[in-house]
């Protein structure tokens, strides 16, 4: 990605990535020691009669044998016409506090790319996986964003144009961790 910026020191991420029995379970905490807040894209949802947040939901990106999971505003691929990109919701995270999440998927861990509309998939195996969380400080964003309430839980609506050059990402350390995982041919 172009311009990107990963680990800013004063935003941390610490993580744990499991592969049960059960599925894949991927815990964070990510730690904003800056003076400013910041919004981190971390609340996928899925369409329902509107928005529904699901915690199992993860875009993928495979590349040989590393799986990245990614949580954040993925940029459209160049000569791609979108009439509405897909955009996570994002939460608050005010200067000097930390918080925790935690998702969890079924392995095969299902493909999600929301520009890609092959309906071929494959199984692939991967023996590498990381983490990577899209975050923006509040002093990038203009307009503001839109706070709205789905399920009880307060998160803000960022639209594409205004985050996709200023987004930031938290990224892990690669882990050894083998799994299965479906992917677009």
């Amino acid at each position: 990605m172009e311009n990107e910026l990963i680990n800013d020191k004063n935003v941390r991420l610490r993580e744990s990535i499991v592969v049960t029995k059960e599925g894949l379970k991927v815990a964070y905490e990510i730690d904003n020691q800056s003076n400013e807040d910041i919004y981190v894209f971390d609340l996928m949802f899925r369409l329902a009669q509107g928005p529904v947040l699901d915690s199992s939901l993860v875009y993928t990106v495979v590349e040989d044998d590393l799986l990245t999971l990614f949580l954040g505003v993925l940029r459209i691929p160049e000569g791609l016409q979108v009439e509405i990109p897909d955009v996570p919701f994002a939460r608050r995270l005010p200067a000097k506090e930390t918080m925790k999440s935690v998702f969890k998927a079924p392995i095969p861990l299902p493909f999600r790319q929301p520009y890609e509309w092959n309906d071929r998939e494959e199984m692939r195996f991967t023996s590498k996986i990381r983490l990577r969380i899209g975050y923006i400080f509040e002093k990038d964003l203009n307009p503001r964003p839109v706070m709205r309430k789905i399920g009880g839980v307060e998160l803000f609506s960022v639209g594409y144009r205004q985050t996709i050059d200023v987004q930031r990402f938290l990224e892990s350390q690669t882990s050894e961790v083998k799994m299965r995982v479906l992917v677009k041919p």
